[in-house]
């Protein structure tokens, strides 16, 4: 770290960067796109009727 601040107000200008990223909330992910028969399927096993087809 030394080498990337030379100085102390290098230092001083770097640490205070770091810290006030850390204070940031983090973005959320977004949830995987649906992709059709898959979202289907999810959509039917959450509902209880994964089974019906096989009756």
């Amino acid at each position: 770290m030394a080498s990337e601040n030379p100085t102390l107000a290098d230092l001083a200008a770097f640490l205070c960067t770091a810290l006030s990223r850390r204070d940031q909330p983090t973005p959320a992910t977004a949830p995987p796109a649906a992709d059709g028969i898959g979202e289907l399927f999810k959509q039917t096993v959450d509902a209880g009727r994964a089974a019906e087809p096989l009756t």
